[in-house]
């Protein structure tokens, strides 16, 4: 999740100094929908990072030291 948000935050960034389009942002009113729909699925968002580290753990364990 730390490398999405910062890759948001490099794309926002380059098309604020290359001035391609105005950055617009969210209504409040979505903003606060989507939030309540993440928090919905906090269970299943669990399992699925558990199956990750899983296939990790398969791939290569090192990544744990």
């Amino acid at each position: 999740m730390y490398y999405l948000n910062k890759a948001c935050e490099i794309q926002l960034a380059a098309a604020q100094m290359a001035s391609l389009t105005p950055v617009s942002t969210i209504p409040e009113t979505l903003a606060s929908y989507v939030c309540e729909q993440f928090k919905k699925v906090a269970h299943e968002r669990h399992l699925v990072w558990q199956a990750w580290l899983r296939k990790l753990d398969r791939i290569d364990p090192s990544y744990r030291e």
